[in-house]
């Protein structure tokens, strides 16, 4: 493994880092990123910006959503053909093992730029350990670069590592809910750990201070459709557990995984509690709003809102499973969900990467706690790649 370092003085992505690099031009290139992979600055999008640099991009690799971020979320997206650059895109979401060997066998190259969520949840770093697995698989002589990016919600660790019997694409990784690794340092860990025979790079951004949140240039960049903004990005890793429940997590409304609600909920109440426990770092308040689609859609819901007012502060997986403990006390009609997948499991175990959590909101229990597991920064240590270590909420 190794890792290529711009200047400390600039700000950089490691995307820029790549472009500059004028060797690189007579390989042939296969790309995975996602919309919001773009140049420092120009935001211009990775693949195009390297087309224009005299690039031999030949294969797109595309992620859930596709590769400009236009697909709905679990939406199939088949292989096609890049609009912007002609290139054939392998849908990692769709395609056969064999089809993506195919597609791989093309390049002597795989460049990986993906702006990521952050959690565990992501299918980002799924498709990342695929990718990883299925280079090592070929038994090529071919570099895999990751593109590094910050971690935007910094190197603060909460929730549990993933139970080997629940795994699935929101929980492919046995890394805590919120992570604090960059995609760099994931693929450096999972390389490691699989023992993947894969000449694994990572060109490291910088300019940028890791220890802290959302301590980013403007604009906001966009991981996926309903991550619209900074808020929503850092309450997701907690937010998003509501999806394992009949509550709504504000999908089809204007701030997605910022509020969280349904038909029957006593906002209010649930907001007092809240403001009770005086959590760090937001203010909740009790709102009114209408779902246009997904859960509850058309339906009036009430909702806590969770303003983000020190972003440093915020603990969103802890302060989702205190919310998700008032709702479920307070309110018979507060169900935990199926997996819908023919498994036993449901949808918050896949999510949270264990059942306890789902049976005690079942049960009216009190619920486990969100700390970030022992052992998982020392485990680490080896593949980080940046001045700052992990910090265990």
């Amino acid at each position: 493994m190794s890792r290529s370092q711009a200047p400390q003085g600039e700000r950089r992505w490691g995307l820029d880092k790549f472009l500059d690099d004028e060797p690189r031009r007579n390989q042939r290139v296969g790309w995975l990123a996602n919309g919001a992979a773009v140049t420092h600055g120009e935001l211009v999008w990775g693949p195009l910006a390297a087309l224009a640099r005299g690039f031999q991009v030949v294969q797109l690799f595309g992620p859930e959503h596709g590769p400009h971020g236009a697909i709905k979320a679990g939406q199939r997206v088949e292989d096609h053909h890049d609009p912007w650059t002609g290139l054939p895109v392998c849908s990692l979401y769709s395609s056969a093992p064999a089809k993506l060997g195919e597609a791989l066998a093309r390049c002597d190259t795989v460049v990986v730029d993906m702006v990521d969520l952050a959690a565990r949840y992501s299918t980002n770093l799924a498709l990342v350990a695929d990718m990883l697995e299925a280079v090592a698989g070929l038994g090529r002589h071919q570099r895999f670069v990751v593109l590094d990016r910050p971690n935007v919600l910094g190197r603060a660790v909460e929730g549990p590592r993933l139970s080997p019997e629940i795994r699935s694409i929101v929980g492919r990784l046995d890394v805590p809910v919120r992570h604090g690794l960059t995609t760099g340092e994931v693929a450096r860990w999972y390389s490691r750990s699989a023992g993947l025979a894969v000449d694994l790079e990572v060109v490291c951004f910088a300019g940028y201070d890791m220890g802290e949140v959302a301590a980013l240039d403007r604009p906001f960049l966009s991981p996926s459709p309903n991550i619209n903004g900074m808020e929503a990005q850092l309450l997701y890793p907690g937010t998003c557990l509501a999806e394992g429940t009949n509550l709504s997590e504000g999908r089809g409304t204007a701030f997605p995984f910022q509020v969280v609600g349904a038909p029957w909920l006593d906002a209010r109440a649930i907001a007092d509690e809240l403001r009770r426990d005086q959590w760090e770092g937001v203010a909740p308040r009790p709102v009114r709003f209408v779902p246009s689609t997904s859960k509850h859609e058309g339906e009036v819901c009430e909702g806590v809102f969770l303003h983000v007012v020190e972003p440093d502060r915020v603990r969103p997986v802890a302060l989702a499973v205190r919310l998700l403990s008032l709702v479920f006390a307070r309110h018979e009609e507060a169900a935990v969900l199926p997996a819908g997948t023919g498994r036993q499991l449901r949808f918050i175990d896949l999510l949270w990467g264990a059942a306890d959590l789902g049976d005690c909101l079942e049960g009216r229990w009190q619920p486990p706690r969100a700390e970030a597991p022992a052992g998982f920064a020392d485990e680490v240590v080896p593949d980080l790649l940046y001045e700052h270590p992990l910090t265990a909420f």
